[in-house]
């Protein structure tokens, strides 16, 4: 017997600790001499370092991921930037603090097993300093590799006939020449859509298979492999628009589809990235004033669909009428809006499953974000609605009956931030 005016409510909370100010490590003295190492082999878009690993060129750090940095000689050749006198400690790994107060620094770091790349009083340093009091980045910028503190810029200096090769320089015109490399299933990301079913469908009502696309960061990318992946199975089709006709006619559940991408192009960087996965929703009908409420997802959004995927398990096929994402859908610190709406919501989107969604912001959301996510789902939220508040779902309002598909059944519920 279908299911009536059954309230569900699953909250899907992380807890992470803050990261604290201080970078408790032991000091290394300033400015030691540091070293090279020589490669084994470069093509120009690959290296194979000494110990056999293969590192593929990319143009950009991502959180959490291991680089091999190389620098150009003045004949021509590479060699790899070493820290801190050891010549094995050529593996340097990118960090991106996260998940703190939005009113602490913010910075990143480089470093090897045992030192901590620096740039102290605009010299080179390999040692952890004793706290961030301000906002530090290291990043790739063009060729170079740029140390930025309060706005001030730095860049690695080589100098091939010095005792210590490696200095910082404040002219960028004495800049050395460096190629960033990396491994793993992740290198430099291309893919700018991301692939989402805008709607959930219903068991039996002969709905045709669903499409699924995905677009690229840059028109220069040139695609070698591109593969589709619907419920653990591979498609590879190279094409970046997938008709998965293997879910027509199936029975309600929750099913995931993913793009996996590997191309190149003219200057020699190597992209590889796999999308995002979205939700293909078959229901056998929504549940009348029902909803789900998500916070604390922290930027785990695979969260929000196994919490759809047990919702339709423990309902036995059917979908709540409304997903309300109350809050901390990010990490600190607090991102601008429109950074917000660029980055995170096309990531939240694909595992809504096209269920409607309304938004509310917690201490590391932009309230202006929440109220334009809402007003992107065109469900009764005002088009004037102010980062401070208001009413942003009315289950009775023209908006749901004109727009909305499982809201239709929330003529019950009113939602407010």
């Amino acid at each position: 017997m279908k299911p009536k005016h059954l309230l569900v409510f699953i909250c899907a909370a992380v807890s992470l600790l803050s990261a604290t100010t201080y970078v408790n490590q032991k000091l290394y003295a300033e400015e030691e001499t540091n070293t090279i190492s020589a490669l084994v082999e470069s093509d120009g878009s690959t290296i194979t370092t000494a110990d056999g690993q293969k590192w593929y060129r990319v143009k950009s750090f991502d959180d959490n991921k291991s680089y091999v940095i190389s620098v150009k000689k003045t004949d021509g050749t590479e060699v790899l930037f070493t820290g801190g006198g050891e010549e094995n400690e050529y593996i340097w790994h990118y960090y991106r603090r996260t998940m703190v107060p939005s009113t602490y620094s913010k910075f990143s770091y480089l470093s090897t097993t045992s030192h901590n790349l620096s740039c102290i009083d605009g010299k080179i340093s390999f040692s952890y300093r004793e706290s961030v009091v301000s906002d530090l980045f290291w990043s790739t910028d063009g060729n170079v590799l740029t140390y930025t503190e309060n706005g001030d810029a730095y860049y690695l200096k080589y100098d091939e006939t010095a005792e210590s090769p490696f200095s910082m320089t404040a002219d960028r015109n004495e800049a050395a020449e460096v190629s960033v490399y990396t491994n793993g299933d992740t290198l430099e990301r291309c893919i700018k859509t991301e692939p989402c079913s805008e709607n959930y469908v219903t068991e039996g009502s002969g709905y045709a298979a669903p499409e699924f696309s995905v677009t690229l960061s840059d028109d220069g990318i040139i695609t070698d492999n591109i593969t589709w992946n619907v419920d653990g199975s591979n498609y590879d089709t190279d094409t970046l628009t997938f008709r998965a006709d293997e879910l027509a006619g199936k029975e309600a559940g929750v099913h995931r589809v993913c793009c996996f991408i590997e191309g190149h192009d003219e200057d020699g960087i190597i992209y590889r990235e796999k999308s995002s996965d979205a939700l293909f929703v078959i229901a056998k009908g929504v549940i009348p004033d029902s909803f789900i409420s998500f916070s604390d997802v922290h930027e785990e959004y695979i969260l929000i669909g196994n919490a759809i995927e047990t919702t339709m398990n423990r309902t036995g096929g059917y979908i709540p009428g409304l997903i309300v994402c109350t809050g901390d859908l990010v990490n600190g610190p607090t991102p601008d809006s429109d950074y917000m709406l660029e980055k995170y919501y096309p990531l939240i989107k694909p595992q809504l499953g096209g269920i409607d969604t309304v938004f509310v912001s917690g201490n590391h959301d932009p309230g202006k974000a929440a109220s334009e996510m809402s007003v992107k789902a065109d469900l009764g939220a005002a088009k004037d609605l102010s980062a401070s508040g208001g009413l942003i779902f009315d289950g009775r309002s023209d908006a749901v009956k004109a727009n909305g598909t499982s809201s239709l059944a929330d003529g019950n519920i009113k939602v407010f931030r």
